[in-house]
């Protein structure tokens, strides 16, 4: 099974209370809703999810670790893992559920860490799988 970690950066500036907007009053409600951006189907409503999530810079960080192997690392723009997961969303619907979470605070900064659990049922066959990221 391939295990990924993902570390998020936020840039916690404002607080949003408008139903319209993402609030950001606390890092479970911006993880919450950072997993169901990464949780919906439709990619237009999927990147303007993640476009109220990140700032222009924010970047993901995804640690990849397979058994025998030594873990690489990817990290990136939200637009580039929006585009570069494109056809896991056309094969398979998402769903995540977190598992842990630790956060590190500089300032107005959040840098996140978290272990998820995620479930892929193909499109095609019904079929599920699941691993841990």
């Amino acid at each position: 099974m391939k295990k990924v970690s993902i570390t998020l950066v936020f840039g916690l500036m404002v607080f949003f209370v408008s139903a319209q907007e993402p609030d950001f009053s606390s890092i479970d409600v911006v993880m919450k809703s950072f997993y169901d951006a990464l949780s919906t189907d439709n990619p237009e409503s999927r990147s303007k999810k993640l476009a109220k999530l990140f700032t222009i810079d924010g970047q993901i960080t995804s640690v990849n670790h397979v058994a025998h192997k030594p873990a690489s690392i990817k990290n990136g723009s939200w637009k580039s893992f929006f585009s570069g997961s494109t056809s896991l969303y056309t094969s398979f619907k998402v769903s995540n559920d977190e598992v842990e979470r630790s956060a590190d605070y500089y300032g107005e900064i959040a840098s996140v860490q978290g272990l998820v659990y995620q479930t892929l049922t193909s499109k095609s066959n019904g079929k599920t799988y699941a691993q841990l990221y």
